[in-house]
């Protein structure tokens, strides 16, 4: 069941789960957490586990509520997985909330299937103000904001700018899809045979062949 509610962390005792047990896996300069660098597991410090019953909750940020490891990506397992396999009786008792790529309705579903028991939603609020709403009815959520609507969803220019890769421009996006459909009912005709192309690299040339027919392209290989 999905269910929201407003919480405010600076209000509420997180910060040893933040600062000494949460990082699940660590920066270089952070190495005493239930996960080292190296995506190795050990057990949380006696420091988070003796006072574990004073924290209201744990808050996972790791970019992506189902990150694996990025130091070891052949290690698909989750690092949430991971956490509930080393917790001991006293972390349990400790809600866990995981954040990033909640986008849709059915990311928050499966991130609470997945352990955790709370979902925290950010950028989808950004784009999405009415998001809480939208997901209860089981509708699409914006994902990216409009070259205009700044003024409309009363986004301050300095979060605005960093905000580049959330933002599109409809009206260009439409006039290139247009085009996209215009030009796949025009018939294409090559000049049968094999051809190389050239593009510079670090490496220096890097070099693309491509076989055509009269009317597809049959192969290619770089």
């Amino acid at each position: 069941m999905l269910r929201f509610e407003p919480f405010h962390c600076c209000r509420s005792r997180c910060g040893i789960a933040q600062t000494d047990a949460c990082t699940i896996e660590n920066t270089k300069t952070q190495n005493n957490a239930g996960f080292d660098r190296h995506g190795n597991v050990y057990r949380l410090p006696n420091k988070v586990d003796s006072q574990a019953s004073g924290l209201d909750y744990l808050h996972f940020s790791m970019g992506s509520w189902a990150r694996n490891s990025i130091v070891n990506p052949e290690d698909k397992e989750t690092l949430i997985a991971k956490y509930h396999q080393l917790k001991d009786e006293s972390l349990a008792k400790v809600p866990v909330i995981g954040v990033g790529g909640i986008a849709q309705r059915a990311d928050a579903d499966e991130a609470l299937e997945q352990g955790y028991d709370l979902v925290s939603v950010g950028k989808g609020y950004l784009v999405e103000p009415t998001w809480a709403t939208k997901a209860l009815n089981n509708e699409t959520c914006a994902e990216f904001a409009d070259v205009n609507q700044q003024k409309e969803l009363t986004i301050p220019s300095p979060l605005w700018d960093i905000m580049d890769y959330m933002i599109v421009d409809s009206a260009a996006e439409a006039v290139k899809h247009q085009r996209i459909k215009e030009l796949q009912n025009v018939k294409i005709e090559f000049e049968p045979g094999e051809y190389t192309a050239y593009g510079v690299g670090h490496n220096g040339k890097l070099p693309v062949t491509v076989t055509f027919s009269e009317d597809k392209i049959l192969d290619y290989c770089r």
